[in-house]
């Protein structure tokens, strides 16, 4: 999923999740903008090096940057500081405080650009939170990758998330042509909302309060449905029950949750303003536990070496064909969205 892609799904996914974990591409923009004060030389460097690569000045000063360090360092630990040693210090933190700048400034526009800015607050109420372990790319980060997608199979307290590009790479059914290929999965669409763009933070929260009773009973109903579909292996004996369970359970609360949100007073204002052909559709997936590591692989977000180190982390505590479900989103219309928000973004505040 690319950066306009998340920023397209990240709000209508605020609205109805009780929280959001991000370890994607908009998480590296969301900590960069918020931590980089905080966070040590080398990660800033490694920061200002991988958003200023269209000017060769930047590299240079990232160079200069990583070279002039050691000097820096030791001219700090000196206790009697000589004049050279001072002058090492004081170009240092003013070219350091000069790439912070800037690191902040594009982070923002970046972030302004897409639509993100105006969820900064949701990290502060505890709504959004974002993943930095994995986007650090230290010793932690491969364990933290595994640990992180083994621990949301083997617990099935999160629903993972997924582009829509898994639909050209693997097979899939639906309720009304189920195919038995177990190296694929069940597609169910469930709602769709219109481009959330131009709302402010408090509109955004009151939308989410508004829906949240709504939705109450249907996350209840799917955390049901999760809970005995973990106890079923993905298999084509199994498919009839897997069906069945989700037409009884999950589709009676498809068309009035579609209504509620069509109701909605702001997302109603916007589906008015905007052709109905722009929206963003969740879809509902159910697939083996191997199946959705297969994902990850496949869309290349890791490699293979860390998928078969999830696959084995986690067939130590579940059956890898346990059945598991996921959302995945369709993006319809996204040339006229990346136009509405860029026009929308060049509006005079």
């Amino acid at each position: 999923m690319n950066l306009f892609q998340e920023a397209v799904s990240i709000h209508p996914n605020l609205l109805i999740a009780d929280s959001l974990i991000y370890d994607t591409i908009t998480a590296t923009f969301f900590f960069s903008y918020i931590d980089i004060p905080t966070y040590g030389i080398e990660f800033i460097i490694k920061c200002f090096s991988s958003y200023f690569k269209e000017k060769e000045e930047f590299i240079q000063m990232a160079k200069d940057l990583k070279r002039l360090l050691p000097s820096y360092r030791k001219a700090k630990l000196k206790k009697n500081k000589t004049i050279t040693d001072l002058n090492i210090i004081r170009l240092y933190k003013s070219m350091l405080e000069t790439v912070k700048g800037m690191i902040l400034k594009r982070t923002r526009r970046i972030l302004m650009n897409y639509n993100l800015y105006v969820l900064l607050p949701f990290i502060d109420d505890k709504v959004l939170e974002i993943n930095r372990n994995i986007w650090l790319e230290d010793e932690n980060s491969e364990p933290a990758i595994i640990g992180e997608i083994a621990t949301c199979l083997t617990e099935h307290q999160d629903i993972l998330a997924f582009d829509q590009i898994i639909e050209t790479l693997f097979p899939f059914s639906t309720l009304q042509s189920p195919k038995n290929e177990t190296d694929g999965f069940i597609k169910i669409p469930l709602w769709n909302f219109p481009p959330i763009i131009g709302l402010t933070y408090e509109q955004i929260k009151q939308t989410r309060e508004n829906l949240a009773p709504a939705f109450a009973p249907f996350k209840e109903d799917l955390k049901d449905i999760s809970d005995q579909l973990f106890k079923l292996s993905y298999s084509s004996e199994n498919f009839y029950t897997i069906l069945q369970l989700v037409k009884n359970k999950l589709m009676p609360h498809l068309s009035p949750l579609q209504q509620s949100i069509d109701e909605s007073l702001y997302l109603g204002k916007i589906r008015k303003q905007l052709s109905e052909k722009l929206n963003l559709q969740f879809c509902l997936g159910i697939a083996s536990a191997e199946t959705i590591i297969n994902f990850y692989e496949k869309t290349e977000v890791v490699l293979p070496y860390i998928s078969s180190e999830i696959k084995d982390q986690t067939r130590r505590h579940i059956d890898l064909q346990s059945s598991h479900i996921f959302l995945y989103y369709e993006i319809n219309g996204i040339e006229e969205i990346k136009n509405t928000i860029k026009s929308s973004n060049e509006k005079p505040a």
